[in-house]
């Protein structure tokens, strides 16, 4: 009876980098994709159509009348009580 290597023989490891596909180097956007679609819409959104409103003198339904540019921001700077409040907030 012959003797055989009882040895286990661990197949060749690749070292160094290996290629990904076009579709492994997408596929964690396409699973953030949903999260930042929800971001977009309820966070994002809102608070960029509140800087262009605050440009606008608006109607009591809060629609965009009359552009105002910087002067409501220059009317809230002058205003005393806006600084009040920013003292008793912080």
């Amino acid at each position: 009876m012959q003797q055989r290597n009882s040895r286990l023989v661990s197949p060749p490891v690749k070292t160094g980098k290996m290629k990904k596909t076009p579709y492994e180097v997408i596929e964690p956007y396409i699973f953030l994709l949903p999260a930042l679609v929800i971001f977009g819409i309820f966070l994002y959104y809102p608070f960029i159509r509140t800087i262009y409103l605050s440009f606008f003198l608006t109607d009591k339904m809060g629609l965009p009348k009359v552009f105002y540019g910087v002067q409501n921001y220059v009317k809230l700077f002058k205003d005393p009580v806006f600084w009040d409040s920013l003292k008793i907030t912080f």
